[in-house]
């Protein structure tokens, strides 16, 4: 149910809140000092070739902005900048030169109107960057309101049917909208978005499931990054924005999905990565936020406690497998690392106030503190370790951009 190979032994002292807190001061100084102009940081050349420079929520600077600020107020340190100002500077540089734009199989055909333009996308898009203005930047707000619509709009039957780069992520914005404003075209957007998403659920397996059609290649995904649990996440997060047989399709029949497609041994659960029979040399399965038991239990915490006494039995069940997995070998990463993979347990933590998953996400922290990567990105480098090694401290189970933004 996982390769032992991708995993290493938890190498994990007492937790020491002092060791946490000079890591995080050491990630966040990193940051500051490497920060070049317009409030940017380089990209890495695993990232993004294109640009030498990101601004996405993902690996770029809107991303490492929100961090820094989000710890600089939980950790009594001043940033030398506005976040207002450096949020609106990434914002007109991302306008100027987007760290991707719609091409390939991003598109929905040769005809597609998005086609050149910025990509849309939550994670990796205007639409992050976009939400990220509303929140810091109030002298813009009736205008970014606007566009951040009309990017979720455009984005809404994106062909990919995925998180990463579809409107199930970028419908995360709009939950985001709802929470903050309650304007009914935030609640109609949600809504506009569950019904398209579960009209292309088609049958396979005599599972309904949704097909990505994604880099080239045909996927039918389970996870967090690319899949079914991440394409349900958002609606559960609005659950209150649906209306009522909405609802009763997302209790029923999404998450009778989620059992039906989970491999269980004893007491332990995971998923495989994609439906389909495994390429060559691929894993069937992964302990990851993207793909496998961590991303379940992060996308399936909106879900209260006691609704679906069987989806509890298997979150725990999950956790225990990623527990049993270990940290990964991989540098640190909420979206593939140590540090995602440790928000499992706090969420578990929340959920069942059994302590013994604090003590596993504290472990977890301990040992993730020697897998720094050098980067200062949120969901590929060090600040997104940052923000878990805090919320071990106070006991915190948000996940970043996820829950809070």
């Amino acid at each position: 149910m996982f390769n032992p190979d991708r995993h290493e032994a938890l190498n994990a002292s007492e937790f020491n809140p002092e060791k946490i807190r000079q890591c995080i001061h050491d990630i966040c100084s990193f940051a500051i000092e490497n920060r070049k102009s317009s409030y940017l940081w380089e990209s890495q050349e695993d990232e993004n070739p294109r640009i030498p420079l990101n601004k996405t929520l993902y690996f770029g600077a809107s991303g490492s902005i929100l961090s820094l600020a989000r710890l600089s107020q939980r950790h009594d340190f001043k940033l030398p900048w506005s976040v207002a100002d450096a949020i609106e500077n990434v914002w007109k540089s991302f306008d100027e030169d987007p760290d991707f734009i719609v091409e390939g199989v991003l598109s929905a055909g040769s005809d597609d109107p998005q086609l050149g333009k910025a990509t849309p996308s939550y994670f990796l898009g205007s639409v992050g960057v976009l939400l990220a203005r509303y929140v810091y930047s109030s002298a813009t707000r009736e205008q970014t309101q606007v566009m951040l619509e009309e990017e979720l709009r455009s984005n809404l039957k994106n062909p990919t049917l995925e998180p990463l780069w579809a409107g199930s992520g970028t419908v995360i914005a709009a939950c985001f909208m709802w929470s903050l404003t309650k304007g009914e075209v935030w609640k109609m957007l949600i809504q506009d978005h569950f019904n398209f998403y579960w009209a292309e659920l088609e049958s396979y397996a005599s599972m309904k499931v949704w097909n990505q059609k994604l880099y080239e290649s045909s996927f039918y995904m389970t996870g967090a990054g690319h899949g079914f649990v991440g394409n349900l996440f958002p609606f559960f997060k609005a659950f209150d924005a649906l209306d009522q047989p909405s609802q009763d399709l997302l209790l029923q029949e999404g998450l009778q999905t989620i059992l039906n497609t989970a491999t269980v041994n004893g007491d332990k659960a995971n998923w495989v990565s994609d439906l389909q029979k495994p390429k060559p040399g691929k894993d069937p399965y992964l302990v990851q936020w993207c793909h496998g038991s961590p991303g379940f239990i992060v996308s399936l915490d909106p879900l209260p406690v006691g609704i679906r006494p069987d989806i509890d039995e298997l979150l725990v069940k999950a956790g225990n497998l990623v527990w049993e997995a270990g940290p990964l070998k991989k540098k640190a990463a909420l979206c593939h690392g140590t540090d995602g993979n440790g928000y499992a347990f706090l969420k578990m933590y929340r959920r069942t106030n059994d302590s013994v998953w604090l003590s596993r996400a504290r472990q977890f922290a301990m040992h993730a503190m020697s897998q720094r990567s050098m980067r200062s990105s949120t969901w590929n480098g060090d600040l997104g370790l940052a923000l878990y090694l805090d919320a071990c401290l106070q006991e915190d189970a948000d996940f970043p951009f996820l829950d809070w933004i």
